[in-house]
């Protein structure tokens, strides 16, 4: 059963969360959505990299660095709300990229079998059957 929206925005703040306790390497208080990643939990600027890996190994994407802004940085809030639009980049294009296999691979069998020829794969060479 895929995963709802709210089921998947709390993987994430449950994975910033942990990765969080990692980076910085001490008890946290427990967090909300509103706490503040610099200001009140400490992060700095070499723990952003390191809890950036963590996320990305942690749900599995890898997340555009140009696209990366400070203000994503605020809370953990904005945070979730950045590795979410992210993750869901990652999902439409892989989507994308499967209907396009999918597609060439539909046109092939069509070719087959409208020529009786025999197609490879790559579509470069036909044999006939």
């Amino acid at each position: 059963m895929p995963e709802t929206t709210g089921t998947h925005r709390e993987r994430i703040v449950v994975q910033i969360s942990a990765a969080l306790g990692d980076v910085l390497d001490h008890e946290l208080p427990a967090l909300s959505e509103g706490s503040r990643l610099f200001d009140e939990l400490g992060l700095d600027s070499t723990g952003v990299f390191e809890l950036l890996m963590r996320l990305e190994e942690s749900l599995d994407i890898e997340f555009d660095t140009d696209s990366l802004e400070m203000a994503h940085f605020a809370s953990v809030g904005s945070l979730a709300d950045f590795v979410a639009a992210e993750a869901t980049e990652a999902t439409e294009a892989t989507e994308a990229t499967e209907v396009t296999e999918a597609t060439k691979a539909t046109e092939a069998v069509r070719v087959t079998g409208a020529t009786g020829a025999v197609v490879e794969a790559a579509g470069a060479t036909e044999a006939d059957g």
